[in-house]
């Protein structure tokens, strides 16, 4: 599966510009369409959540006790560090800290 959507877009382009377009397109042996999605691709840059920055062991864990205190799941915290939610979980057991809110978002009955 892929991310990519289907956009149809409706663009005036002065009719000199176009056919320099299509000239390059057809000698590239693609269409004008490819060309315009490279150029967006190659001019929008990614967006900078999309990969999750390396943090050390002390970062991470710094992070799990914060957002643990704050009430996020361990899915949460694994989303947010690109991390596996297991990953998570284990560490923060080992961290002998208690999850924030049992599976599925609920939060700790108080015993």
């Amino acid at each position: 599966m892929t991310d990519d959507f289907d956009v149809p877009v409706l663009v005036h382009i002065p009719r000199h510009r176009f056919k320099t377009l299509n000239r390059e397109a057809t000698k590239q042996g693609t269409e004008v369409s490819t060309l315009l999605r490279a150029l967006v691709i190659k001019v929008i840059p990614e967006a900078p959540t999309s990969t999750p920055a390396r943090v050390t062991r002390e970062e991470r864990d710094t992070i799990i006790r914060r957002r643990n205190s704050e009430g996020a799941t361990d899915g949460e915290i694994a989303r947010e560090l690109g991390q596996a939610r297991g990953a998570i979980g284990a560490r923060r057991a080992r961290m002998g800290i208690p999850a924030a809110r049992a599976v599925g978002g609920q939060p700790m009955e108080d015993s």
